[in-house]
């Protein structure tokens, strides 16, 4: 494999021609170990370097060293062109080859650990995709019902996570009938298939989920009028939420840190940035504990767009974001560390819609 041209990324020191001469396994062995932005630069090598470091078999087996405590990236719009934020760098880009792939049709309905779930709302068409080495599965549709009228075989946003050892991709389906929430499905990629979780589940006049979450095994859901609830058997199962200290706004969304449940509340009380408070879900005592609020001078960046106040997280940072931010706040959750990152064509930005760790080895 011809090593001309490699520069950079700790290679530029050495004479071209020592890769020139290296065996192939141990030239294989050394670029499985690159980080994922490395492996992206240097498929511009030569076409022998593009092709292997862009094959699906040798990406599968790559050990690439861990980047410590290296923030996730953002995903600025979830839809074409699909903007893509490096939190360490603070530098944007387009995925522009991954997105000559897609009509416009698609939208990221959700991303975890390296995997994008793709949605196309007209076609009802889901493909679990990771853009870094361009693997794909497409999902099969949900089992019909057969003694109602099915409304909407799917309902977004919707939720999924990646399990380690063994790689597995899970997602979470909705099932509505008669325009109410019917059946919870779980996706397991390593089956290719969905399975009732909750069959018939008596959801009295439950019609819309504004988020739904995966906390280890168990489903959360919360719906548009700040009702959350776990998914038991046929029952939904109603977690009370905090009372607001504050009168005004408030806008809610649901995550996980660590394998526990998480709330972060966005309120708009007499100023016109959000009071922003973190609070995490005790589930021995069975009540919530405020552990975080937002520094007032990171909360005064966010801009007044209360209708799409957005936050995700990845790993142990938390991110908060408005409609045509200029700016993304983060947060770490272990060092407690509050920064922000300036948003590169911000009238086009959608808030933090996702958190998302790029990762070359989950091949689908």
């Amino acid at each position: 494999m011809a090593g001309a041209g490699v520069k950079n990324d700790g290679f530029g020191d050495m004479d071209s021609q020592v890769w020139d001469k290296l065996p192939d396994e141990i030239l294989r062995l050394i670029l499985s170990c690159l980080p994922w932005w490395s492996n992206l630069r240097l498929r511009s090598v030569s076409r022998a370097w593009k092709n292997l470091l862009s094959d699906a078999s040798f990406l599968a087996h790559s050990t690439p060293l861990q980047t410590g405590d290296a923030a996730p990236c953002c995903i600025l719009r979830i839809s074409e062109p699909y903007t893509i934020g490096d939190l360490n760098t603070g530098k944007w880009s387009e995925l522009k080859d991954f997105s000559a792939t897609w009509d416009n049709g698609f939208r990221i309905s959700a991303a975890s650990s390296g995997v994008f779930l793709m949605h196309r709302p007209d076609l009802n068409v889901n493909f679990l995709v990771n853009p870094l080495n361009r693997t794909q599965r497409m999902l099969p549709p949900l089992p019909k019902l057969e003694d109602q009228l099915v409304v909407a075989a799917w309902h977004y946003p919707m939720t999924m996570k990646v399990e380690e050892n063994p790689v597995n991709v899970k997602v979470v389906g909705l099932q509505f009938g008669d325009g109410k929430l019917t059946r919870v499905f779980i996706y397991d990629l390593l089956k290719h298939s969905w399975n009732a979780i909750s069959d018939n589940v008596t959801s009295k006049n439950f019609r819309a989920v504004q988020s739904s979450l995966f906390v280890g095994d168990d489903i959360y859901l919360l719906t548009p009028s700040d009702q959350l609830f776990r998914v038991a058997g046929r029952q939904l199962v109603e977690i009370p939420l905090p009372e607001c200290s504050h009168e005004g706004l408030v806008i809610k969304h649901i995550f996980q840190h660590q394998g526990s449940l998480m709330l972060a509340n966005g309120l708009w009380v007499t100023k016109p940035h959000p009071v922003v408070e973190l609070w995490r879900f005790d589930h021995v005592q069975e009540s919530w504990q405020m552990v975080e609020q937002m520094p007032e001078q990171f909360a005064v960046e966010l801009e007044d767009s209360k209708d799409l106040f957005k936050v995700d997280s990845e790993g142990d940072v938390v991110g908060f974001g408005c409609f045509h931010s200029k700016v993304l706040i983060l947060h770490n959750l272990v060092t407690l560390e509050w920064w922000s990152v300036p948003c590169k064509d911000y009238l086009n930005c959608t808030g933090c819609s996702f958190l998302w760790h790029p990762r070359l080895d989950i091949v689908l």
